[in-house]
């Protein structure tokens, strides 16, 4: 995995972009750790990926939480 962050993190500092580590999280079935452009990445064990969440028992929780919030 960090060979795939160097790999992406190269070409992309050519053309003026970073890689956000604030914002970019990864999945991986080890603990190490993987830095891009200088800073620790977050490894997690599942994350939101274009509105959904793995499995349906999370999705649905995650889309009745903001109702139940808006109701109180």
């Amino acid at each position: 995995m960090t060979k795939l962050v160097e790999r992406l993190e190269k070409p992309s500092t050519a053309y003026g972009m970073e890689i956000s580590a604030e914002k970019t999280k990864l999945m991986t079935n080890d603990n190490k750790e993987i830095k891009g452009n200088g800073h620790k990445l977050q490894t997690v064990t599942n994350f939101r990926y274009m509105c959904s969440v793995e499995g349906a028992m999370p999705e649905i929780v995650s889309r009745i939480a903001p109702l139940q919030t808006s109701l109180e």
